[in-house]
């Protein structure tokens, strides 16, 4: 499993069951890119103070969530 983990959550999921739900949908260069998307969303809250960073790094990880999910699912 990947090591990528949020301090918090806001959701019924804990943050592994988040991170693989959201895996599961995609494939590896994608689930990369949300990664990378969160960090970046994490760095511009904290930049801007935004005042809750994790909410900020969570809507960059699950922004692409259902690309990669067909329309008949």
């Amino acid at each position: 499993m990947n090591n990528f983990k949020f301090e918090k959550t806001f959701s019924i999921f804990t943050t592994e069951q988040l991170v693989e739900k959201v895996k599961s949908n995609m494939d590896e260069r994608r689930f990369q890119h949300c990664i990378r998307v969160s960090e970046e969303c994490k760095k511009l809250a904290k930049l801007n103070g935004y005042y809750d960073i994790y909410k900020a790094q969570v809507a960059g990880f699950i922004h692409d969530y259902a690309k990669q999910i067909s329309v008949d699912r």
